[in-house]
């Protein structure tokens, strides 16, 4: 099942199944610190998210990567339902 909440940034959050899918303190600023690690010195064509959650890893791809095509993958439907880059 999925739970939505609010972070402490203000932020919004998702459980499933009792798993956070999210920091809960800033999700934004987690999705930019794990970008930059994983994409730091590379200009992808193509990136897949598996298990995108909430769209804040998309969205950061997004502005690091502009042409690349981001495929993804969702586990639930519930989640994709919820998904919501902005």
């Amino acid at each position: 099942m999925l739970e939505l909440s609010i972070a402490k940034s203000g932020r919004r959050i998702a459980r499933f199944a009792g798993v956070h899918l999210h920091s809960s303190y800033d999700p934004e600023a987690e999705a930019r610190r794990y970008v930059r690690q994983s994409l730091s010195r590379s200009s992808p064509s193509i990136v897949l998210l598996l298990g995108a959650g909430l769209g804040y890893v998309y969205e950061e791809v997004r502005r690091s990567c502009p042409e690349a095509e981001i495929l993804v993958v969702f586990y639930h439907e519930e989640i994709r339902r919820a998904f919501s880059p902005a």
